[in-house]
C-alpha cells in the first residue's frame, strides 16, 4: 500500500508547497510511467509470452492436418471400458478432428468428455496422444463418427500402445516402492497408465535398483489403493529416476483399483491443460 503524506512533512514542507507539489507531479508523472506506459491508459502487459506453447500447438495442428489429409490409421483407447477401436483420421477444425471407429465386442456411444488415447503412425513413427470427446454419431451399423478435441501434446509414443499420463503435483496419488515385500519408501509417481509407469526415488533408493529388478509398487488415491508387483524397464541416473512394467495380478480388486486411479489421472490432466478447475 502506498501512503501519501499528508499534513506537516517530515522535513517541514508543506503539502501545497510549489516544491511539494513539483515532487509530487514528478512522482504521479514516474508511477503513470510505470503502471500505463508513456502514453498512459491500459496498464503494461506483463505476462510473458507464450512462445513454447503456440508453438506446440501449431505442431499439433500440422500433424493433425496431416493425418486427416490422408485418412491415416487409427487406435482409440479408453481405459474406463478397457477397450480399443481400430478406426481413420477423417477431417480437422478448429477446436476439434473427426475420426471414425469401427466397433468390436465392445460396442459403445462415447459421451461428450469421455477421455480417450488416440495412438497411430505417421513418418513411420508411432504418436500417441490423450483427448476428450466432443461428439458421437452412428455412421453404419458398426461405424461410429467422434468429433474428438484438439489435444494440448501430441507424444512420441516407442512401443507403448496406451498413453502414459503426467501426473501432476496437485493430484493426491501417494506413490511407494518397496525393494522387498513390506519395506515400503516414499517416491514420486511421474506418468502412468495402466501399463507402466515412471517414477522418481530419492538418490539411496535409486542407487540400490537395477534393470531386471522386480519391485512393488503401492499407489493410493483417496480411498483407492493398489499394490503391484513391477519389472525395472529402465534407468536415469540424471533424473534419479525408473521405467516400471506392471506385472500381471491374480488380485481383481488391485487391479480394478489401479484402472480407476488411472483414469482419474486422466481427467485430471485433462481438465488441468484445458483450464477447467
Amino acid at each position: 500500500m502506498l501512503l501519501i503524506p499528508l499534513g506537516n512533512s517530515c522535513h517541514g514542507v508543506q503539502p501545497h508547497h510549489p516544491r511539494w507539489e513539483g515532487k509530487m507531479r514528478n512522482w504521479w508523472t514516474k508511477l503513470s510511467s510505470l503502471l500505463f506506459g508513456e502514453s498512459g491508459g491500459s496498464p503494461i502487459d506483463k505476462t510473458p509470452p507464450r512462445k513454447e506453447a503456440n508453438r506446440t500447438g501449431q505442431l499439433v495442428t500440422e500433424l493433425l492436418s496431416i493425418v486427416c489429409s490422408k485418412n491415416t490409421k487409427l487406435v482409440m483407447n479408453n481405459t474406463e471400458l478397457l477397450s480399443a477401436w481400430p478406426g481413420l483420421f477423417k477431417t480437422l477444425d478448429d477446436t476439434f478432428f473427426t475420426i471414425e471407429i469401427t466397433m468390436n465386442e465392445v460396442w459403445a456411444m462415447l459421451g461428450p468428455g469421455v477421455v480417450c488415447a488416440i495412438s497411430f503412425e505417421e513418418g513411420s513413427r508411432p504418436h500417441i496422444f490423450l483427448t476428450t470427446v466432443k461428439r458421437t454419431k452412428v455412421i453404419h451399423r458398426d461405424v461410429i463418427e467422434v468429433e474428438v478435441f484438439l489435444p494440448d501434446s501430441i507424444q512420441a509414443a516407442g512401443k507403448r500402445a496406451l498413453y502414459r499420463v503426467p501426473v501432476f503435483s496437485n493430484f493426491d496419488l501417494i506413490g511407494k516402492v518397496a525393494l522387498q515385500p513390506g519395506k515400503w519408501v516414499d517416491s514420486c509417481i511421474e506418468d502412468i497408465n495402466a501399463n507402466g509407469a515412471r517414477i522418481s526415488l530419492r538418490t539411496d533408493v535409486f542407487d540400490k535398483i537395477q534393470v531386471g529388478d522386480e519391485i512393488y509398487i503401492s499407489l493410493s488415491l483417496e480411498d483407492l489403493q493398489s499394490i503391484r508387483a513391477a519389472d525395472v524397464r529402465y534407468t536415469d541416473a540424471r533424473s534419479k529416476s525408473i521405467g516400471v512394467h506392471f506385472l500381471l495380478t491374480a488380485n481383481q480388486n488391485s487391479e480394478n483399483n489401479h484402472l480407476k486411479i488411472v483414469r482419474e489421472a486422466e481427467i485430471f490432466y485433462i481438465r488441468e491443460v484445458q483450464h477447467l478447475h
